[in-house]
């Protein structure tokens, strides 16, 4: 099975903007359209590294803002 496909590929079919990106298009093709798609929750992962956590979020915007929240030092290197 597929865990986490990033870039919106695996996004809802009525987002036809994914539906038509060439990564889902050979996907698609390679499984017959057999895939069933379905959205992650909002915050997909979580690394812990001694008594720190990093929340990895779905979309550029929520993800850039938990980078800042966590490494406000590196905010202009996160834009």
């Amino acid at each position: 099975g597929l865990h986490y496909i990033g870039g919106g590929i695996g996004a809802s079919d009525s987002d036809k903007h994914h539906k038509r990106s060439p990564s889902r298009k050979l996907l698609d093709y390679i499984t017959d359209e057999k895939i069933e798609w379905k959205k992650m929750d909002d915050v997909y992962d979580l690394a812990i590294s001694g008594n720190e956590e990093y929340r990895f979020c779905a979309g550029w915007t929520n993800l850039k803002k938990e980078l800042k929240a966590s490494f406000p030092e590196e905010a202009a290197a996160i834009d």
